[in-house]
């Protein structure tokens, strides 16, 4: 309380949409806070050293740097042209593989194939009734419990940091962390081991000035009731200007009856997202936010976007006035996407391998891969190298004429 009035009397605004952001009314400064850790944006040196002054006056003050080139586990970079800003976690994974002592293994030892994590999230979480080595439903003990949730949160940070790509994976562990077996432990492992060996993995976000509207993109997708209990995986990647900037990998809430019942409710998920960046942005930068939702499931949007009225989508009503208000009073658009160069497609299962590198590489444009060839020593100089060209002006991926 007392860090709240010390900033309100220094005259910082807390953001409505995200407490733990403040910012000046004429926008040349942000500062976020995060428990006893804070990073200050600004455009005005004078006003930071103002603020500092006032704040070393009333509260104890810690280090202070204005080389930022680490927060949270997160690699602060320029690219190679100095174009752009690369965010990677690529010490903390490496750091991760020391901490829970696990052997490093190469791309090939750990392909989604070879861990049976491209035939369904059942097989993935061992529920199938699917053969398997002998003594892998054994549960683990209390020491392998504690290690077992230890490297999940491990991995969990990097998939919510950085690495969207883990997202659906610690998803579908996180769903038996209460009673884990060998089993589990060792997907979990092969897992850590898989985000280590593509540790070279970066978020790209290109320098430009601040335009005058920031357009958002919002893919939304939904799983097939192959999930735990048969309830639906929920998957959504937001796009600011065609950077990735948040995703979300959900379990819903309920058993839906039916594909389209899953995809509205998928809609309504990302549309809170998209409402909260819209806020967030016109907080902060006082811009304006062109948004769009994107689904690849016909019968959903037909549904919410044309007043019908059927007896297979009654029972869903309240979802669907919820998103179909929001989109008749302008806060976003609603459109087809083609369903296999949508990205939220990687947040709702396991896919084999060709597939998530293609999603991933049109959902990180400009981005390198680096350390995945899955080739080491001789064989690695054979490779060849995958590089991709940035086209920052363009959202990501780019959407058909017929739509």
């Amino acid at each position: 309380m007392l860090l709240i009035k010390v900033l309100k009397k220094l005259g910082m605004k807390q953001s409505m949409a995200d407490t733990s952001l403040w910012y000046r009314m004429d926008r040349s400064m942000v500062l976020f806070v995060h428990t006893d850790d804070g990073k200050v944006a600004y455009s005005d040196r004078a006003m930071l050293d103002e603020l500092l002054a006032g704040l070393r006056a009333e509260v104890t003050m810690g280090d202070e740097t204005e080389d930022v080139k680490r927060m949270f586990n997160i690699a602060i970079e320029d690219s190679k042209d100095g174009r752009s800003i690369k965010l990677n976690q690529r010490a903390y994974l490496e750091n991760m593989m020391t901490d829970h002592k696990l052997e490093s293994k190469s791309w090939r030892a750990i392909l989604p194939e070879n861990l049976n994590m491209d035939r369904g999230s059942e097989q993935f979480l061992g529920v199938s009734g699917e053969e398997k080595p002998r003594g892998s439903d054994e549960p683990l003990d209390r020491d392998g419990r504690r290690r077992y949730l230890s490297l999940l949160q491990t991995v969990h940070w990097a998939a919510r940091c950085t690495r969207w790509d883990l997202a659906v994976g610690v998803t579908l562990l996180a769903q038996v962390s209460s009673a884990p077996t060998k089993y589990h432990m060792s997907m979990l492992v092969r897992l850590a081991q898989y985000a280590h060996h593509t540790r070279g993995r970066s978020l790209l976000y290109p320098k430009k000035p601040k335009p005058a509207t920031r357009k958002l993109d919002v893919f939304v997708d939904a799983s097939a009731g192959n999930a735990s209990k048969n309830r639906n995986m929920c998957g959504v990647a937001l796009y600011i200007d065609g950077s990735l900037i948040d995703w979300a990998c959900k379990t819903q809430p309920y058993v839906t009856l039916s594909s389209g019942e899953a995809e509205v409710c998928g809609v309504a998920i990302g549309a809170t997202y998209v409402r909260y960046w819209q806020q967030l942005i016109t907080e902060v930068e006082g811009v304006s936010v062109v948004s769009t939702i994107y689904t690849d499931a016909t019968a959903a949007e037909r549904f919410l976007n044309v007043p019908l009225h059927t007896s297979k989508m009654k029972h869903i009503y309240i979802k669907w006035t919820f998103v179909r208000d929001w989109v008749q009073n302008g806060y976003f658009a609603l459109e087809h996407y083609p369903g296999e160069d949508n990205t939220a497609d990687m947040l709702t299962k396991v896919l084999p391998e060709g597939r998530q590198t293609k999603l991933y590489r049109l959902g990180v444009p400009g981005s390198e891969l680096e350390d995945e060839t899955g080739l080491q020593g001789a064989d690695k100089k054979t490779e060849k190298k995958v590089s991709f060209q940035p086209d920052v002006d363009h959202p990501p991926p780019k959407k058909p004429r017929n739509g």
